[in-house]
């Protein structure tokens, strides 16, 4: 039964010991390379904007629900804000 564990054990290290080195040339490489650092941090913007983007771009019935749910005219009266200024008035 030892010897089991003690393979287990060895296995586990091993994999540890594998998966850091190479995240450490992975991360030696993108460091090294400006290019994909740029990449990143837009990719990284674009993930964080994508959310924001669509609970702005809410529907109108889902603002009248909103409303009703919390009491608060404000958001059907923000939501008829953000339209006219989509239209440009």
């Amino acid at each position: 039964m030892r010897d089991v564990t003690d393979m287990r054990r060895s296995v586990q290290l091993m994999l540890m010991v594998s998966g850091l080195a190479l995240g450490v040339a992975g991360g030696y490489l993108v460091v090294k390379n400006r290019d994909s650092i740029g990449h990143a941090m837009q990719r990284l913007g674009s993930a964080i904007d994508k959310p924001r983007r669509r609970a702005q771009e809410m529907s109108e019935e889902v603002a009248l629900r909103t409303a009703r749910l919390t009491n608060n005219p404000k958001v059907n009266q923000d939501w008829v804000s953000r339209q006219w200024d989509a239209a440009g008035f």
